[in-house]
């Protein structure tokens, strides 16, 4: 039972292989009965609950507060890697924008559809987070996954009608998968979905497309008939459209029959020179290339065909449906790191099409990605402008620099070019070269888009949106995904001991930490899979690139494998990390650390990656012999049981390895063996007519996705838990038998020599992706799935076999594929981590039944205000952790004017240009020029560099080198004046709190003894961060915020900026005013006090601010800003800061601090947080 139920008490690694991850993906995620899967989600869930005032909290619906749900974001990734470090998001496939440039929807490969007024520079979800009753199945989990979109605009949203194809279209595959491989549920529809307030604005039709990929919808133009290219042929909507109808195949030959992927379609429109046509191209088989059918015709005709075209994904330049084209042109893959092919096809008259090839095209697929990431568009005016994508390619400066993201790494393909005839061939880039215009654009670019008569162009791809408003400049384009929140999570590692921290692997966007639930920080390139800490020094942890590429964030890790082995590896799998004792007395701590990890071999080590050795052999890097020690299939998931047992799966093989007990006390890694521990081959003998039935068997499921220990609680204090049996219990997840119910998708091992099938699939008919248990509570299992998390209790039966009941625990939580499940245990609290496709990582309360709305300032970094009192130590788990140094207290410098500095002129190489000083000049730069590509991180990037050279900075006389930008002191004069001088970095309104960390000096949490910030004697600004979680919305009306400020008033030994021992340390005396101020409806109090404590404002107004006008949510924390004039104070002055908030309506929310130290406030009390700051000049 859970806690609740208890009485009180390098440059290859930094790049990704999409075509290798869509074959791992695929065999683990087969969707076998998504619609009864969807029935089992939601049978458990009750009439929503409606929030208490306004909109809903972005995700699914909730029956109340018990087991409900938490998002931990996030909303944004900061530092991503592309060039600029802007901030991404997930997987865009597709974009529907008006014309305006300012209203546009977006396609995510697994988050559903997401809506922008105003040019993207805020989202939202369109029903992306709500769920239908159960038994209703419009809304299926699948419907999340897009492959396309298209949009009938009308004149404002409230006239826009959407149609959006599901299911990813990538692969090859006719399943409904989850992940990369997520296959889709039809076409969906809606009517001004961006204006209604339906939580399901969605209708489901095509449902003969269940498990298939819509490549693109193309609508008539200035008619009614819809038309979608598919995984599996073309379609055409009824006259009559409805709810889960069926759709027709285009009857029009060789469509009729054609069971292949058409990977694009366009309808163009005809006048009295020619007919209106239909376009389709087909990827596949022996009717491949490009087929056209005029209005009436009774048949298709191939216009391109092989072998001048390959037998590859093809897409077309889409045409405004309002105009009537002369031409347009096509963008086939031709494989490997070919350039792909170039056709331009001219249809201005009633005699049949033709196609023109174009050479010059540059080899943008990188090294076989045509099949993943392909886009093609012309400019709406210029029919001769064409823009590809791609995946990646290099950009050079005018000045000779390679531009490279993180990783060393190009940016996404994005080429424009004219294509004119060049001694009578037609040419891209000609007469001028053709420009790489991706820049600032994530890798893998899957759409392109021209807007506003051509000048504007978006592009879609692997890292969000992102937009450029001069679109023939090298560097303009610039993020657009504030709010986009479709992160895809792979796998999660929580810190053993601090519960905020944790990081998760992403699908194409590396590694992310957690800084709080609106933002996390990408901290590793490339793709991401299994990540684990370190158990002994949880400040460091391991983490996958994909395949055999591994790597750890202290740089210290070497694997050394051959090329051949790493390649053989999963594309993706986990790695296991376990605390052993060697040489220490019993019941001292460990101190080793064990590791191991999976090619098609384990591998061993104790040292994180220095020294390795492969088991169970156990003999040392042996990178040659890739026989020893070959584990049969590639490995996807490591568990320790033990220091001296762990388990390892393949698709359909497990391995127990055992440690001869003491074997290792001379040194790593001991004396090994393995077990082969899968259910017998039952052969029932006799005559076939007489055999008995053969019983189910795991054998009979494709793939095992996962392996869990089930362990049983500790037979005595201070001892490790105890394993069950002979090897002890494990579960194994499988993917189930599409044609087979009785093959379950979840199975028992006992620990000695039977396999017990749970029942699982019974109850929702959905591959299993993840298992966790705790030793706490051997009955229970959690188990991930590709619809949502269930609870398994076993009740063992003696002699009989075991009993499971089962309870979905859907409360609030994404309808989506549950990839990763973790438990976070310290303490008595308990907490359940799930990665969720396209949303990011949630988490359930095991400890306590219901989730209380709470809105909370943390203590620092790792807080989350569940406990009584914060974590007292650092990542670390062994130094002392400060009290002073809480996130949510942003003190900065209040912008000012600052005078050209006596250092210019400054270039990109200049030594010690001051971080701070470049930061003020970009913002005054930002606000003079109102250009967005300018971010005020104090950073000279070479996206920096290469936007200044845009904006007219002059170029540096010798001994610069030749086309050096620089800045100098007229250009620095130029944008600091009035009001520029003074603007704040984020531009006008409240920033968000990803603008507060890039956007201002870097805040740390600090050493304990130390002041945790320094600012200048001068007029500064503290923005106080407030946040929410629970089940309803926090109006921010309802929220008051007051700040205080300590400087010591004694003449003579004055508290030391280096001593926190020398820091007030007496109750504060302040508690019964703030009361008053933040209670009263006034904000007033007749309560005095001193002993250096003052507020920060001296009249009603400026001394309590309220978040009025913002909406707090568990994505969205609210910002109060306050003031502080720090004039005239000494040289290391000590200054304390401590921020107050009372949050909710009426009585309920008045708040009654009691005197207490300040230090026993800030880790004990979620109304409180404090910054310590030294004054220095």
């Amino acid at each position: 039972m859970s806690r609740y139920d208890w009485p009180a008490a390098s440059q290859p690694e930094a790049e990704d292989d999409p075509g290798a991850r869509s074959r791992y993906t695929r065999r683990f995620r087969a969707e076998f009965d998504p619609e009864g899967a969807l029935v089992a989600s939601r049978e458990a869930l009750q009439p929503q609950i409606p929030a208490a005032r306004g909109r809903r909290i972005p995700r699914a619906p909730a029956t109340g507060r018990q087991h409900l749900w938490q998002p931990l974001g996030p909303v944004e990734v900061t530092a991503g890697q592309v060039i600029g470090a802007s901030r991404i998001t997930g997987r865009i496939n597709m974009l529907a924008v008006h014309t305006d440039g300012d209203r546009l929807y977006a396609a995510s490969g697994n988050g559903g559809v997401w809506f922008s007024d105003n040019g993207g520079a805020s989202w939202r979800s369109l029903g992306g987070f709500a769920a239908t009753q159960f038994g209703d199945i419009k809304r299926p989990a699948h419907r999340n996954s897009c492959g396309s979109i298209a949009v009938a605009f009308g004149a404002t949203a409230a006239d826009d009608v959407v149609y959006v194809g599901t299911g990813e279209t990538h692969h090859s595959w006719q399943d409904a998968q989850p992940g990369v491989g997520l296959g889709g549920y039809g076409v969906l529809i809606a009517d001004h979905p961006a204006t209604g307030n339906a939580d399901d604005p969605w209708v489901r039709e095509a449902k003969n497309l269940v498990g298939e990929g819509v490549c693109r919808i193309a609508l008539q133009p200035g008619g009614n008939g819809v038309i979608v290219a598919t995984t599996v042929g073309l379609f055409e909507r009824p006259a009559v459209g409805g709810a889960n109808n069926e759709w027709q195949r285009v009857a029009t030959p060789p469509f009729d029959t054609l069971k292949v992927k058409c990977s694009d379609v366009l309808w163009t429109r005809g006048n009295a020179s020619r007919p209106e046509r239909l376009w389709v191209w087909v990827q596949d088989g022996d009717n491949a290339g490009l087929w056209v059918r005029d209005a009436g015709a009774a048949a298709f005709q191939r216009i391109i065909a092989p072998p001048t075209a390959a037998k590859r994904r093809g897409v077309m330049s889409q045409v405004d449906p309002a105009t009537v084209p002369d031409q347009f042109f096509v963008l086939n893959d031709a494989g490997g790191a070919n350039a792909p092919l170039l056709f331009r096809v001219s249809c201005s008259s009633n005699a049949q099409p033709t196609f023109t090839a174009v050479a010059g095209v540059p080899a943008i697929m990188g090294n076989g990605f045509g099949f993943y990431n392909i886009a093609v568009t012309t400019h709406p005016t210029l029919p001769n402008r064409v823009v590809l994508g791609g995946n990646t390619f290099p950009a050079t400066t005018p000045d000779g620099t390679l531009l490279l993201a993180s990783g060393n790494t190009n940016d996404g393909a994005v080429v424009v070019g004219d294509v004119a005839l060049n001694g009578g061939v037609l040419t891209f880039g000609h007469p001028a070269p053709f420009t790489m215009v991706g820049v600032g654009v994530h890798a893998d670019v899957h759409d392109v888009v021209w807007s506003n008569g051509g000048n504007r162009l978006w592009a879609a791809c692997d890292g969000g949106v992102f937009r450029s408003d001069q679109p023939t400049k090298q560097v303009a384009f610039y993020a657009v995904n504030k709010g986009l929140a479709v992160i895809e999570s792979n796998y999660i590692a929580c810190h053993p001991t601090c519960e905020g921290h944790m990081i998760t692997g992403l699908q194409d966007n590396g590694i992310i930490s957690r800084r709080s639930n609106s933002f996390w920080d990408h901290v590793g390139d490339g793709d991401g899979g299994g990540v684990a800490f370190d158990p002994l020094s949880p400040v460091r942890h391991v983490r996958q690139f994909f395949n055999g590429r591994w790597a750890s964030s202290d740089g210290v890790m070497s694997f050394p494998v051959t090329a051949a082995e790493r390649n053989s590896a999963s594309f993706y799998s986990s790695v296991a990390t376990i605390a052993h004792r060697r040489g220490v007395a019993a019941g001292d701590p460990p101190d080793i650390q064990q590791m191991i990890l999976g090619t098609t071999r384990v591998w061993y080590t104790e040292d994180f990656g220095v020294n390795w050795f492969t088991l169970p052999s156990g003999t040392a890097s042996p990178v040659a012999n890739t026989a020893l020690d070959g584990f049969g299939e590639a490995i996807t998931v490591c568990r320790w049981q033990s220091p001296d047992v762990g388990w390892v799966l393949g698709e359909q093989r497990l391995l127990r390895y055992q440690r001869q007990a003491g074997s290792d006390a001379g040194g790593a890694p001991g004396t090994w063996t393995t077990t082969e521990v899968v259910p017998p081959q039952l052969r029932p003998e006799g005559k076939e007519k007489k055999r008995p039935p053969v019983p189910p068997s795991m054998r009979e499921s494709t793939v095992w996705t996962d392996v869990a220990p089930n362990l049983d609680p500790p037979p005595g204090a201070g001892q490790p838990p105890a394993q069950r049996g002979t090897l002890g219990a494990v579960y194994v997840g499988t993917i189930g038998k599409s044609d087979n119910d009785a093959i379950d998708t979840l199975w028992w091992f006992d620990g000695t020599d039977k396999w017990h099938a749970t029942g699982l699939r019974a109850v929702v008919p959905a591959p299993v992706t993840a298992i966790v248990c705790h030793p706490e509570f051997p009955a229970e299992v959690w188990v991930g799935t590709t619809v949502g998390v269930w609870r398994g209790v076993r009740t063992d039966h003696g002699v009989n076999p075991p009993t499971w009941a089962w309870e979905g625990r859907v409360n609030g939580l994404p309808e989506a594929a549950v990839e990763d499940l973790a438990i976070f245990r310290d303490g008595s609290l308990m907490l359940l981590r799930a990665a969720i496709a396209s949303r990011g990582v949630w988490e359930l309360r095991l400890d306590v039944a219901d989730v209380q709305d709470l809105t909370y300032l943390r203590a620092h970094d790792d807080d989350l205000r569940y406990r009584n009192r914060a974590v007292g130590k650092r990542r670390d788990m062994v130094t002392n952790r400060s009290w002073h140094g809480s996130p949510d207290v942003r003190p900065r410098e209040a912008p000012r004017s600052r005078p050209a500095p006596s250092t210019l002129p400054w270039t990109r190489t200049t030594v010690g240009i001051n971080r701070e000083l470049l930061r003020r000049f970009q913002a005054a730069l930002r606000a003079r020029t109102g250009d967005p590509r300018v971010r005020p991180t104090g950073i000279w990037d070479g996206y920096f560099n290469e936007v200044l050279r845009d904006l007219g900075a002059p170029i540096m006389p010798p001994p610069a080198a030749a086309n050096t930008v620089g800045i100098n002191a007229a250009f620095w004069n130029l944008s600091m004046v009035a009001p520029h001088a003074t603007a704040e970095a984020w531009g006008v309104g409240t920033p968000t709190e990803a603008d507060l960390v890039e956007f201002s000096a870097p805040l740390t949490e600090g050493a304990l003894q130390s002041a945790s910030c320094s600012l200048p004697p001068q007029k500064s600004k503290v923005e106080i961060v407030v946040h929410h979680r629970g089940l309803d919305l926090m109006n921010g009306a309802d929220v008051r915020v007051t700040l205080l400020k300590w400087i010591d008033p004694k003449k003579k030994n004055k508290a030391k900026w280096d001593d926190h021992t020398t820091w007030f340390s007496a109750n504060v005396p302040w508690t019964g005013a703030v009361n008053d101020v933040l209670n009263s409806a006034g904000g007033t109090t007749a309560q005095t006090f001193g002993d250096g404590w003052s507020f920060v404002g001296t009249t009603n107004a400026t001394r309590r601010k309220s978040l009025n006008g913002q909406t707090l949510d568990p994505f969205t924390p609210g910002i109060a800003s306050f003031d502080l004039d720090l004039t005239g104070l000494k040289n290391n002055t000590l200054v304390l800061l401590a921020a107050v908030i009372r949050a909710g309506a009426g009585a309920a929310g008045d708040i009654a601090l009691t005197p207490a130290t300040l230090e026993d406030l800030a880790m004990t009390s979620p109304n409180v947080a404090v910054r310590s700051v030294r004054i220095l000049k």
